[in-house]
Parts: structure tokens; sequence; C-alpha cells
């Protein structure tokens, strides 16, 4: 009710209506809505991975949002070129704010040495819109009979239920393997163009949104590995950091062929603000597929309104094994 309250005094001061840039807990399950040079960075031919995520539950109104997306490499182009497309799906709230965002993207890798770089361009077509039905703004209270009253204006002229635009992404990421694992690091700048968002008529320019990534794996010995993650974006005056810390282990001599298993903590906080979640993961990984879970406490001054509750989040990866050999060799009659 208190975000309810919040989102309608704004639209009584005649403020325009912003929201969030959609994100994920598990970021090392959603390549393509981390980094758009994510696309093609994986080995194999292409690779599908969906995400699902319900968060603040104990709300009368949960937000929802799903995305799914796919990449693959690009065999026939000299070069190591790769595509993909991703479809991100959000609703929350009470006035039933959806998002649905469309987009496209072409990487290019370039080898460096034992690594790579990743190069990353995104672009595609962003949707909003929202229903007020049922619903009154604080213009339509009818002091005489001390209530709201819908059959009254509700004296936000110009103020309209859809908006629309294109949205422009792109990225950069290393790669590199090491005789006891590999790493990453990259970084991305969201709304490139800076697309006008407003649900009002007037002019509200999007603020890019830079964003750092980068996470390791490190084998302690032939069972046991450690994966830190971080990730650390910038948009406008709010801030968000994701830092965590699994651990795992590689199965040996296993009939179901389970690659590894893990488990780890995250938290979720900010440059000039006090934390605001911990989050509790687990995955699989196993033949071609990667399964995880994720759950997230709030442990700030939200935890009032949501009663410690925050977000489930499942998500899938599975990836095609490479149809491309590894090296050229020459079939030869031995005499």
């Amino acid at each position: 009710m208190r975000i309810i309250l919040i989102f309608f005094l704004a639209l009584g001061c005649g403020l325009q209506l912003a929201a969030q840039d959609i994100h994920f807990s598990q970021v090392h399950l959603s390549p393509l809505t981390t980094n758009p040079a994510n696309t093609g960075a994986f080995d194999g031919d292409w690779r599908f991975a969906s995400n699902y995520r319900n968060q603040w539950k104990a709300i009368s109104t949960p937000l929802e949002t799903v995305s799914a997306s796919f990449d693959s490499q690009i065999y026939r182009l000299p070069g190591k070129f790769s595509w993909g497309l991703t479809f991100i799906g959000d609703r929350s709230g009470g006035v039933q704010l959806t998002v649905s965002k469309f987009l496209a993207s072409v990487g290019y890798q370039i080898q460096m040495g034992s690594g790579a770089l990743n190069l990353g361009l995104q672009a595609g077509y962003v949707i909003k819109n929202y229903s007020l039905a049922g619903m009154t703004l604080p213009g339509q209270w009818n002091m005489e009979i001390g209530q709201f009253d819908s059959s009254l204006p509700s004296g936000e002229d110009g103020l309209g239920d859809r908006l629309s635009y294109l949205d422009v992404n792109a990225g950069a990421l290393y790669k590199k393997a090491f005789a006891k694992g590999n790493f990453s690091v990259g970084a991305a700048i969201f709304h490139v163009n800076m697309p006008n968002e407003s649900f009002f008529d007037r002019r509200n320019r999007l603020p890019m949104r830079p964003l750092i990534n980068g996470s390791l794996r490190y084998h302690l010995n032939d069972k046991w590995f450690i994966e830190p993650n971080v990730v650390a974006m910038f948009h406008s005056k709010a801030q968000e950091i994701l830092v965590n810390t699994c651990a795992g282990i590689t199965p040996e001599n296993n009939s179901d062929n389970i690659q590894a298993i893990y488990a780890g903590i995250q938290l979720r906080s900010g440059v000039y603000r006090n934390g605001d979640a911990i989050i509790v993961l687990t995955g699989i990984d196993f033949r071609k597929f990667r399964i995880g879970m994720s759950y997230d406490v709030n442990y700030s001054s939200l935890n009032i309104a949501t009663d410690n509750r925050g977000a489930f989040e499942i998500s899938f990866v599975y990836i095609s094994p490479s149809s491309k050999p590894k090296q050229l060799t020459l079939p030869c009659d031995r005499y």
C-alpha cells in the first residue's frame, strides 16, 4: 500500500514516472540481460536462457519478471561473429505497470593470446503501459462526501497510459583461462541513445546506465572450487552492487554427468546506502544444462512492508555442443 500511495502522490504532483531497470539476482545465468558482450561468449553452437523472478510476495500484488534469450555463433562469416534475441517482461504494482522489451544483439570476438575480448551491441523496442482501472487519483477526492469519486476529473492533463521507444545498449567483456580456472571482466552502457521516457507529454531523457561486472572460478583442487562474482551498476542517482561468493564441487565418475554443484551467499547493497538484501543461491551444472535458484531476504527498512520476504528466482540455461572441430585434421593414407 505504501508503494501505491507514493505512486499516486507522484502523479498528483505532476511528476514524471520512471521505473527502475529490470534486473535479476542470478546475473551469471542471465547473460544477455547483464551485458550485451555476452552474446556468443560461450563454448558451443547456440545457447538458450530463461529466468523467472517473483518479488515481494508479501504485498497484495507482487512484482513478476520473466526473460528468455537465444544466441548463436555465425560460422558462415569470416571472423567470430554471433547474434542473439532477448525478450524481457515485467509486471508490477496494483496499477498493473507492465514492461515488454524486445532486443536483438550482435557480438564479435577478438582472440588475444590465451584470452578473448568480446564486443556486443544490442538494440530493440521497449513498451510500457499501465492501467488505473478501479483506482482513483488524489485529484478525485470529494471533500463534500469525504471519499474518492471516480466520476471527478483526475486533473492530470496529458497523462497517457502507454509509451514506447528504441533502446540501444553496448558492452565489452574480456575472458581468460588459466591453469587453475578462468576469469572475466566486463563493462557495459545501457540506454546509450538516452531515449525519451515519460507517460506525460513532456521531455524526460532516460539516463545512461553504466555497468561493471567480473567473475572468477578458481579450483582449489580436483574437486572443490570457489566462484566469486561482482556486478556494479549506476543509474542517475541510484546505485546497486551485487557481490557473491559460491563454493562448489565437481563430482567424479557419476553416471548423471554432473559437472558442478554449488551454493553461496550474495549481498545486494549500494555505494552510498546501507545494504538491501542477502541472497541465498544454489545451482547445478549437468551435461549441457545449468539450473539455478535463489531467494532474496530483505533486511533494509523495506522489510516492514515485505515481512522480510524478498524474491524467489529460478534460472535455466542450455548450451548446445559445438559442431566446429577444435583443430582441423586431414586424413591421409599410410604406406
